[in-house]
């Protein structure tokens, strides 16, 4: 199993407004949200891309960057 970094399953999290690769930036309609990661793949050491999946109050997302959480 690989390690997930800096985010754990259960974390409540917010979508930031800045920050993180404007490529790899979420939708803009889920921007200042906040969710609970539920899921998390790769890892900067295992030069795996890094995802994190958040449950926000009516959606499910997925975000490529780290650098688009912050903690809530």
């Amino acid at each position: 199993m690989v390690a997930i970094p800096e985010f754990q399953p259960g974390q409540r999290v917010r979508v930031c407004e800045e920050g993180g690769d404007p490529d790899t930036q979420p939708d803009k309609s889920v921007l200042g949200k906040e969710g609970t990661i539920w899921h998390g793949t790769g890892s900067e050491e295992s030069g795996l891309t890094i995802h994190y999946f958040v449950e926000l109050d009516d959606e499910q997302i997925e975000i490529i960057s780290p650098d688009w959480l912050e903690p809530s």
